[in-house]
């Protein structure tokens, strides 16, 4: 065989290997796959990128769950509205007590018109709701309260962050009964002092409540005591 040829092909051979030698070696300082197929499942740490939402819920913030619920407010919300406290919230109906006729006011989203449209911190409120839902109530906390009561039936608000023994406040002397909604129940339950037995004793955070009183008075709420 020629010599010259002989050259040619090893002269040849040659600079095919330091051409795809040279290719590899700046592949790789550039991180660019060179003659690889692409990996269609394939994800890295670059690939991944999205947002985080953080809702930080206020102080006096309670859940309510599908059905009625019965509830304070405990705090001195800003915003009062009822349209605008449940715009987010999936409801029907607010209620509140009447204490002239006894019996229940009812507010509707639907309604062209209705007989309260704000509530206050000294009542307690029925919602109907659809589903589970976080209510966040921004506003400062109350301080000590006088709520005025009529004979029979009222429905004072329990205003506070903290939870508390029903027997600091309720008085024998002028109340009968207390009752307190049972939200998975779906019916009051009722504290008697006379009952040897009674379903509940503590009063919790945004909980609504009913107490009988024997004759028009005012409900006093000290804080601190009620709070120790």
């Amino acid at each position: 065989m020629d010599k010259n040829f002989i050259l040619f092909i090893i002269i040849l051979f040659t600079l095919l290997f330091t051409v795809v030698f040279f290719a590899l070696f700046q592949a790789n300082m550039l991180n660019i796959p060179f003659l690889t197929q692409p990996q269609s499942n394939q994800i890295t740490g670059r690939n991944i990128y999205g947002q985080v939402y953080v809702n930080i819920l206020a102080q006096c913030n309670f859940n309510v769950d599908t059905g009625w619920n019965f509830f304070s407010l405990c705090s001195d919300a800003n915003e009062k509205r009822v349209a605008n406290t449940f715009e987010n919230t999936t409801y029907r109906y607010v209620m509140r007590w009447n204490t002239t006729r006894m019996e229940w006011d009812i507010y509707s989203p639907r309604a062209a018109e209705n007989s309260f449209e704000n509530m206050t911190v000294n009542e307690s409120y029925f919602v109907l709701v659809y589903s589970l839902d976080t209510m966040s109530l921004d506003g400062p906390q109350n301080t000590d309260m006088n709520i005025s009561m009529v004979e029979g039936w009222d429905a004072p608000s329990w205003p506070y962050l903290f939870d508390a023994n029903i027997t600091k406040y309720f008085n024998d002397t002028m109340h009968r009964y207390m009752m307190k909604w049972n939200q998975s129940g779906q019916e009051f339950l009722i504290y008697s002092p006379r009952a040897t037995d009674n379903p509940f004793t503590k009063i919790y955070k945004s909980d609504g409540q009913m107490l009988y009183a024997y004759y028009n008075q005012t409900l006093v709420y000290n804080k601190t005591y009620l709070g120790s």
